[in-house]
């Protein structure tokens, strides 16, 4: 808060309980001063956040475009990093889809790692060739299994 002379009066400044900046403008100091005092005798409200509660703080956020609000969710992965997902048209949407994602992070259905395809590949591979005599036997070397299996090594 701060008093300040303005055009030939006194001008009051405070933040109001979402955080904006608001001024107003009196003509003698002292209606000035008793204004600044009432605003001192409440109890200031917590600050909310910018998206005004939207999103109750479980990692659902709304976020404006151009064509209207938009949502979006933020999820920890397996690997401890954080993504975001977004344009959803609903806060329900969004909160359904971070839902869904987190649940499949807990039952270990998705797994998040540094590993490049082609390191998994060959390691699937290494994992899997002992199958491949037997598909010969089966007579399935037509099969694009096969033949990349028969390639490796």
């Amino acid at each position: 808060m701060s008093r300040s002379a303005a055009k030939g009066g006194r001008e009051v400044r405070w933040r109001d309980s979402t955080g904006r900046q608001r001024s107003r403008r009196f003509t003698t100091e002292e209606a000035a001063r008793e204004f600044d005092g009432a605003l001192h005798e409440h109890e200031p409200p917590e600050r909310r956040s910018r998206d005004r509660g939207r999103g109750r703080g479980h990692g659902v956020y709304a976020y404006r475009t151009a064509s209207g609000p938009l949502w979006r969710y933020v999820v920890r992965r397996s690997d401890g990093t954080q993504t975001t997902k977004r344009d959803f048209l609903s806060e329900k949407a969004a909160r359904d889809a971070r839902r869904r994602v987190v649940e499949q992070i807990e039952r270990g259905e998705v797994r998040h790692t540094k590993e490049t395809f082609e390191q998994y590949w060959s390691r699937w591979i290494e994992r899997r060739r002992p199958c491949a005599p037997a598909m010969q036997r089966a007579g399935l070397q037509k099969s694009p299994v096969y033949r990349a299996f028969s390639r490796c090594g």
